[in-house]
């Protein structure tokens, strides 16, 4: 996919983790609320999430322009954001009866899972001038909304062996602190003992 696409495809996501996330606190703010304040909200969760709706059918008929225009095949993409459409239509009619509950976070996690495929199911990117000719889309790319989104194999994260910082030695103090120091901790104590 074109990296304007996918760049759009992110940040919708983006978008679709923090409705979700918000959706999850006004669930749980439900109880403690006036029913008109908590309708008030799942309204407001409504046209945001019929927004973001509007953005996928956008990002669809984009690439079906593209794939016209061009002659690539963009099936696989086009059938996961018709799934996260779906979801996303599924929540938009949910939130607009004030059913935050659990229906409404499923069809949200789902249009999330969905919008997720759709950029790790799309080729590799473009290629280009310079040393790799036509290098581009490799798998560091492929997993990056993985990676956003918190989830997906460990491939992006490396392993840190991070020494001791503190409590090794007094070494690293300068001297004219070492006897403030002691005699500040050795002010506890004797506080803490009496």
């Amino acid at each position: 996919m074109p990296p304007s696409i996918v760049l759009e495809v992110l940040r919708i996501l983006k978008a679709e983790v923090n409705l979700r996330d918000e959706t999850r606190v006004a669930e749980q703010t439900k109880p403690s609320v006036l029913p008109q304040e908590h309708q008030v909200a799942s309204t407001g969760l409504k046209e945001t999430q019929d927004n973001l709706r509007i953005r996928t059918e956008t990002v669809i008929d984009q690439l079906e322009q593209l794939q016209q225009d061009e002659g690539k095949n963009y099936g696989k993409e086009l059938k996961k954001l018709e799934t996260a459409l779906g979801a996303m239509q599924d929540a938009v009619d949910l939130l607009a009866v004030a059913e935050t509950g659990g229906g409404t976070i499923a069809a949200e996690t789902e249009a999330i899972e969905a919008l997720l495929i759709t950029k790790r199911s799309g080729g590799g990117g473009g290629g280009g001038g310079g040393s790799s000719p036509g290098g581009g889309g490799g798998e560091g790319e492929a997993n990056m909304p993985s990676a956003l989104a918190g989830i997906g194999d460990d491939t992006l994260t490396e392993e840190r062996i991070v020494d001791q910082s503190t409590g090794s030695s007094k070494s690293g103090i300068p001297e004219e602190f070492r006897s403030e120091l002691d005699a500040y901790f050795s002010a506890l104590e004797g506080q803490a003992g009496g």
